[in-house]
């Protein structure tokens, strides 16, 4: 005899409930909001141009940087493939992860925090991984965390 199931009540403007890692928000909660301009901060410090023209570029890196995070931190959780064992597929996460890397390792270029752009013999990045590490980390397994694209 199957069991009759109760609808949900319809959700209130501004739920979260089924929002898994966020990386697609269109609008961040003011906690979120508030670890965005934490890495905002960082890019700001360790980017060598200092001109206000380049605020828009450090909020679409930090913004990027903060998505690179949740997504990492959901494919830690959840895996790379999703849905049943001989049938499944690779998560959009994971997609969107290659997506974001690629983006913000051209406009970390753009503002010459690659030693690419800067012509010398070190990256930004590791300063970015020892800056933003308090803020970035992730309770991935093993106390593994997350920074700039890599698990440390």
């Amino acid at each position: 005899m199957p069991s009759e199931r109760k609808a949900l009540p319809p959700a209130l403007l501004g739920n979260q409930r089924a929002r898994t890692h966020g990386i697609y928000a269109a609008k961040l909660s003011p906690l979120e909001d508030a670890e965005v301009e934490q890495l905002a901060d960082v890019v700001r410090e360790l980017c060598p141009l200092d001109t206000a023209a380049l605020e828009p570029a450090v909020q679409i890196i930090a913004g990027q940087f903060w998505r690179l995070q949740r997504a990492y931190s959901d494919l830690d959780e959840n895996g790379v493939i999703r849905g049943r064992k001989d049938r499944g597929r690779l998560t959009p996460t994971f997609a969107a992860a290659l997506d974001l890397e690629k983006a913000l390792l051209t406009g970390l270029r753009e503002l010459g925090m690659t030693s690419r752009r800067r012509g010398i013999g070190h990256d930004s990045a590791s300063k970015l991984k020892e800056k933003a590490s308090p803020i970035s980390r992730t309770a991935g397994e093993g106390g593994r965390g997350w920074v700039g694209g890599a698990y440390f």
